[in-house]
């Protein structure tokens, strides 16, 4: 779980443990169903940093493919609670204040 790494002169130490513990807890649990294929989705839109147009864009670099990739996010289930309990856990380690929006219309 490598893929996303320091990405310029601002990133810290910190800033790397958040990353690494927050995508431990999206690969292990938050993404609940076709896992393996939205978490190379996700990983791909935070190596990206936003820059990325569509999935379809982010599938050209992994295994997975258009077709994998659009039925993960068509049929892809994500464990809202779990994201945030991870979440605060998270900043609560690392001492940092507990305020998170959470989109879960889509």
């Amino acid at each position: 779980m490598r893929s996303v790494t320091a990405t310029g002169p601002g990133d810290s130490e910190l800033g790397r443990i958040l990353l690494d513990a927050w995508r431990r807890e999206l690969y292990e649990g938050v993404l609940t169903s076709r896992s393996r294929t939205l978490f190379t989705l996700v990983d791909g839109l935070a190596a990206d940093q936003g820059r990325c147009g569509c999935p379809a864009h982010l599938s050209l670099g992994t295994v997975t493919g258009h077709a994998a990739a659009y039925r993960a996010l068509r049929d892809g289930e994500i464990d809202t609670g779990r994201a945030l309990r991870a979440a605060c856990r998270i900043a609560q380690r690392c001492g940092l204040p507990r305020v998170y929006a959470i989109d879960t219309t889509a």
